[in-house]
């Protein structure tokens, strides 16, 4: 996103790392409830709320972008909202992971690691041709297609299984 702020926006390059500081605040916050709600419930079912909380924030995005919302602010309030679920998310799914492959925990911790910088490197060539100068809708079906892909992944591969398994 920083390409973003600078060639789009007009933020200086001095500046725009100062505009990270919201988002990776609410991801340590959002890795603090994961903590603190892993000893209360479920993995299944913080991961469920941790998606749940990422499509929220692409509802609101397309609320804000129904009503012509857009800007710096805009962008980094959306963006510090999905980083918020994505702490919710991101330690438990790699638990989740880890525990069903006990056995082979290094090379999948490997595997792991390499599927998050290899999606990182995608979503951010893909995201750098987005236009949001004057409008908060890519970043609506940005947030939208990857929270819908992680719900639909979740219901078949871990809450029907889950579910299965609770009887």
């Amino acid at each position: 996103m920083p390409f973003w702020y600078h060639s789009q926006l007009g933020i200086a390059e001095d500046t725009f790392a100062y505009f990270a500081i919201p988002t990776v605040g609410l991801y340590l916050i959002g890795l603090i409830v994961a903590r603190l709600l892993i000893k209360k419930i479920a993995l299944e079912e913080i991961l469920f709320l941790g998606m749940l909380l990422a499509f929220c924030t692409a509802v609101v995005t397309t609320i804000l972008a129904i009503l012509k919302v857009s800007g710096v602010a805009s962008i980094v309030g959306v963006l510090s909202l999905y980083g918020f679920s994505a702490g919710v998310v991101s330690p438990n799914a790699n638990a989740g992971v880890l525990a069903k492959f006990k056995n082979v925990a290094a090379p999948t911790a490997a595997l792991v690691a390499v599927r998050v910088f290899s999606s990182a490197s995608l979503t951010s060539f893909v995201t750098m041709n987005f236009y949001v100068r004057d409008t908060l809708w890519p970043v609506a079906g940005y947030l939208g297609t990857l929270s819908l892909i992680g719900l639909v992944a979740g219901y078949f591969w871990m809450w029907v299984p889950y579910r299965g398994e609770k009887g």
